[in-house]
């Protein structure tokens, strides 16, 4: 027979042993717990640092987006996409001596008129039009730029007699009549082509063409013109009698000079 004593005490360690089973499981299950939330912690903060990451990612692809933007339209213009004038004084190689390159400067004369009837819309959409135009016309070496205004250029590498062919053929196809919005529109184009060689400058290049072009429209020339020193001389000339007109006294210096006008079979004075 047990005794009492011997059945309390059984029963008291019986009781102490569930009870270290108890706080092994409880303190083991404070241990899961601590590195669960301790894992969840880790997961929450690699998460956001994920997402931090994909938004620096998306911020610098933005402002990289950006950059390239303003790059392309630091060289190139809005409207039509080409090369601009900067684009034009950056990577266009210096005349030299011997040089065969030809610039060939297309002006759209009638545009502004057409910019007065026609919505702003249609007037940048003719552009991109006389744009996809010229670029069909042009073969693969030659380089296109837009200029200020209605100023387009050319920039052919072959002879001479090329690139007065080559001209002919971007005023002629450049100059006929374009359906669009239901509407027929025509532009005038006025052509000049300057040597390379010729000049002294990209500058002077420019200011070449730009005669070619004033004689053209001054002379309501239909067809392309070709640079030569005549033209130039023209140019400085009219430059110069219009910086001594603008002189205060100039006017005072005129003097009037009356031309009788007489009837040859009386020699009447008819006025």
């Amino acid at each position: 027979y047990i005794t009492r004593a011997a059945l309390l005490k059984e029963l008291f360690e019986l009781h102490n042993h569930r009870l270290w089973i108890l706080i092994f499981i409880w303190f083991m299950s404070l241990v899961v717990f601590i590195v669960l939330k301790s894992i969840s912690s880790q997961q929450r903060q690699n998460t956001q640092l994920s997402l931090e990451n994909i938004e620096l990612k998306d911020e610098i692809e933005k402002r990289r987006a950006a950059e390239d933007q303003l790059q392309f339209l630091a060289y190139h213009d809005n409207i039509t996409k080409l090369n601009n004038l900067f684009s034009f004084f950056e990577n266009t190689e210096p005349p030299a001596a011997g040089d065969k390159r030809y610039l060939i400067q297309l002006t759209i004369e009638n545009i502004r008129e057409l910019s007065f009837i026609l919505d702003r819309n249609i007037v940048d959409q003719l552009l991109i039009d006389f744009t996809e135009r010229l670029l069909d016309c042009c073969p693969d070496n030659s380089m296109q730029f837009r200029g200020h205004g209605f100023n387009f250029y050319v920039i052919n590498s072959s002879e001479q007699s090329d690139s007065r062919i080559f001209a002919d053929k971007l005023y002629k196809e450049l100059s006929k009549t374009i359906s669009l919005h239901a509407r027929s529109i025509r532009f005038r184009i006025l052509a000049g082509v300057a040597p390379f060689s010729e000049a002294k400058d990209l500058h002077h290049l420019l200011n070449m063409s730009q005669s070619v072009i004033s004689d053209v429209a001054d002379k309501k020339i239909k067809r392309v013109a070709h640079y030569s020193p005549e033209i130039e001389s023209r140019k400085s000339f009219l430059v110069d009698l219009d910086s001594e007109m603008g002189r205060k006294n100039f006017v005072d210096e005129l003097k009037m000079v009356y031309q009788p006008i007489i009837n040859m079979e009386d020699r009447s004075l008819v006025g």
